[in-house]
């Protein structure tokens, strides 16, 4: 077995327990950090804004996070609110009570694929972002699937969710959004070597430098014939 690397939110490089269900990685390990209850996309997240964090001043930022995860810390940021859907600050993310231009950073992870209308949703997010901010998303296991399976209502079954994405997740921020601007990102959990990928959406090249910082990383303005950049992303075992 490979070595464990520590968990980049706690320390922890002993203890791991099955995730949610029982379940376990591909490769057979368990993914809950017991120190701190982080996941594989937990840790992939942390470790990308503790790369972001240099390169904005974030202590000037307003941030508004959707759904409470352990991928960010609030205190990076000069001001930060949390809307849980249900308790804290409920927002209707399709609907959004804020106005155009008045945050600066979105956080946005395993939200999407749980609402009605992600392109009436995704317009409203880039709405509300500044014109220099960027909105972080994230959506399940995008990689695995070529084609997104769009079922249309809240499946129990599938823990509520609407659809499961697929690579084409692409074409769907190019027609809903064109001429903004993408960073797409893999990166590695190193405890358990599971890969992730992130969307980065600016209304301007604003997150351009971030490609010196991610090597796996493709950036480029959303038009008509954007696909997924597959072999531009391809990570080596290694990396």
């Amino acid at each position: 077995m490979k070595k464990r690397y520590p968990c980049v939110i706690c320390g922890n490089d002993s203890r791991f327990l099955p995730g949610p269900n029982g379940r376990m990685t591909p490769d057979g390990l368990a993914p809950l950090c017991a120190g701190c209850g982080s996941l594989e996309r937990h840790r992939i997240f942390r470790g990308m804004w503790e790369a972001i964090r240099p390169i904005y001043p974030l202590n000037d930022y307003t941030c508004l996070q959707f759904a409470d995860d352990r991928s960010i810390l609030s205190e990076w940021f000069g001001t930060f609110y949390l809307s849980t859907y249900g308790g804290i600050n409920s927002m209707d993310i399709q609907e959004i009570p804020l106005p155009d231009h008045s945050l600066d950073i979105l956080i946005c992870n395993h939200v999407l694929e749980h609402v009605p209308d992600d392109r009436k949703t995704l317009r409203e997010l880039l709405r509300i972002l500044r014109p220099n901010g960027f909105l972080q998303l994230t959506v399940p296991a995008p990689l695995l699937y070529d084609r997104t399976d769009d079922w249309g209502f809240p499946d129990e079954t599938r823990q509520q969710h609407y659809r499961e994405y697929g690579k084409d997740i692409i074409s769907l921020f190019s027609e809903t959004l064109p001429g903004v601007y993408l960073l797409t990102l893999v990166a590695r959990d190193f405890c358990t070597g599971v890969l992730d990928v992130v969307f980065l959406l600016s209304h301007t090249p604003v997150t351009r430098a971030l490609t010196s910082v991610f090597p796996r990383s493709h950036f480029q303005r959303l038009e008509g014939s954007c696909v997924f950049p597959t072999h531009e992303l391809r990570l080596s075992e290694t990396d």
